[in-house]
């Protein structure tokens, strides 16, 4: 079946439909989508967190219990607060969250939302939550392995002048029972920056940052989500050095079976590719070519594993190519194609993407 659409005029527009096919949006979130009401114990709990976890759930009962035993398993030397904020379950995820919250209420706050905004919006409403200087995250279906993680993270901050300290962490997909390790080839660099990063993912459970650090980011470039895997690694890096810790902290569960592990299976890249194209429209000036480059020679890898790329998407890249520094004119052809592609594969139609 073939749908004709009308193309995407600039980036913006490849921007906006791309960000459709995969449930994202690039409008700012008010604070009505954000409101919630709060689960806590304001009389018990730690007055000056150093660090505040926040985990986001969205029908995440089957796995919020390791989330949370792995951050209440955490042996510190300073105090920390967990944060789960939830988006709306309709199981029993907060009713599992209380269970921890009437144990350990000099730590945890359970935030409920009033709206559904979604996994990005979510860790916003978090995020803003957030009482300490230090923040570290992780989505309901992941987990900490590593009692002395935030530990270890917060001395290597103390030592340096980082802004943020990412670890090593597993993948491990639940159905097969197989798992990796995310981050081989980094035993030589103690340092990751956003083309190491493009090469190498790191998991956003393994991270640790500077709240002040990354609303600095946001304030400079106001279009940007911030939370998002791309969007974080490429603000923080925009305010500083991000430190790497050779240490497996972290379970990166492939499920399938909740909201939060919707990204990770057949839409994972195509939502990258969404914050790689907002990285070039908004991002921190001095990361946008290497935004688009990583754009060109994903277009490229596709057009040499057989994705069908067109002889005049080729030429379009070689004029890019030769280009020191993106021009919109010469860029949306590339991504208005590219953008049809990602669509024909979402939606298993073929797209006539002709003027």
């Amino acid at each position: 079946m073939t749908q004709s659409i009308r193309p995407p005029r600039t980036l913006k527009g490849c921007l906006d439909a791309l960000g459709a096919l995969v449930g994202r949006r690039n409008e700012p979130y008010s604070a009505e989508a954000l409101a919630y009401d709060e689960r806590s114990d304001a009389a018990r709990l730690c007055k000056d967190p150093l660090v505040s976890v926040f985990i986001i759930t969205y029908n995440s009962g089957a796995f919020i219990d390791d989330g949370i035993r792995g951050v209440m398993e955490q042996e510190t030397d300073f105090p920390f607060e967990l944060i789960v904020s939830d988006d709306g379950s309709t199981d029993d995820t907060l009713e599992r969250c209380a269970v921890w919250q009437a144990k350990f209420p000099e730590r945890i706050r359970i935030l409920s939302a009033r709206r559904n905004a979604g996994i990005l919006g979510n860790r916003l409403r978090a995020q803003i939550a957030c009482r300490a200087p230090w923040v570290a995250l992780m989505d309901g279906d992941d987990f900490w392995i590593n009692p002395k993680k935030l530990q270890h993270q917060v001395e290597r901050l103390r030592e340096t002048d980082a802004v943020a300290c990412v670890a090593l962490s597993e993948i491990r997909n639940e159905r097969t029972g197989k798992s990796n390790r995310l981050g081989w080839g980094l035993d030589r660099t103690d340092w990751i920056t956003p083309s190491i990063f493009l090469r190498h993912y790191l998991h956003t459970a393994t991270y640790v940052y500077s709240r002040g650090a990354l609303d600095a980011a946001l304030r400079a470039h106001p279009d940007l989500h911030g939370l998002d895997d791309v969007d974080l690694i490429f603000c923080l890096a925009s305010q500083g050095r991000i430190a790497l810790l050779h240490e497996v902290v972290s379970v990166y569960r492939i499920s399938g079976v909740n909201e939060c592990a919707t990204r990770k299976g057949d839409s994972f890249a195509l939502w990258v590719r969404w914050q790689i194209l907002r990285l070039v429209l908004f991002g921190p000036r001095q990361f946008r070519r290497l935004a688009l480059w990583y754009l060109i020679h994903d277009i490229r890898a596709m057009w040499a594993t057989g994705h069908g790329l067109e002889p005049e998407v080729r030429s379009l890249l070689w004029a890019i190519a030769k280009k020191s520094w993106y021009l919109e004119p010469f860029c949306w052809p590339i991504l208005r194609e590219w953008l049809a592609l990602f669509y024909s594969k979402a939606t298993n139609r073929r797209v006539d993407v002709r003027n």
